[in-house]
């Protein structure tokens, strides 16, 4: 075998979980002394996170490792998103709930809504100091409230088909 300082992957011989970093090593004594107990050591190139190792007797009866695809258990669904299993790149990809999409579709209208209730201030203000003093609010006042008022109801409908 060639220990031309080769780039060297170590896996678990049990489950043939290939770790995770890799060694440049010139000799066999060096790559014996590095491997891991309970570890194999083999000159591939290997995706540890989609491959695994599997020990195959040859026809010598001598066990060969050999490179076998590997899909890992996908990562715990939460609130946001669950794991669908994309085959081209051999990785779990992250999908969005249903939730979250509706959390997203949500942030503009939210911002719109803060927008108006910034506006009535002033509309408001005008028509609680016309009370205030026994007058009779002013009527650009009112029709700006009504307004702001049936804008933020239809923002509310739209919100409100986003939740379940």
């Amino acid at each position: 075998m060639n220990y031309s300082n080769q780039a060297w992957r170590f896996y678990r011989i049990d489950t043939g979980e290939v770790l995770s970093h890799s060694m440049h090593l010139p000799d066999a004594e060096t790559v014996a002394a590095n491997t891991p107990p309970d570890c194999g050591a083999v000159q591939m190139q290997i995706d540890h996170m989609s491959q695994r190792v599997q020990l195959v007797p040859d026809d010598f009866g001598n066990a060969v490792p050999v490179l076998v695809d590997y899909q890992p258990p996908a990562p715990a669904d939460d609130a946001d998103q669950t794991w669908a299993w994309a085959a081209t790149i051999r990785r779990w990809v992250s999908v969005p709930t249903q939730a979250a999409l509706n959390r997203k579709a949500a942030e503009p209208i939210l911002a719109q809504l803060a927008e108006l209730d910034a506006k009535l201030v002033r509309p408001a203000g005008e028509v609680t100091q016309a009370l205030a003093l026994g007058q009779a609010p002013p009527a650009a006042a009112v029709t700006k409230l009504q307004e702001i008022n049936a804008e933020k109801a239809a923002l509310r409908e739209q919100l409100a088909a986003l939740t379940p």
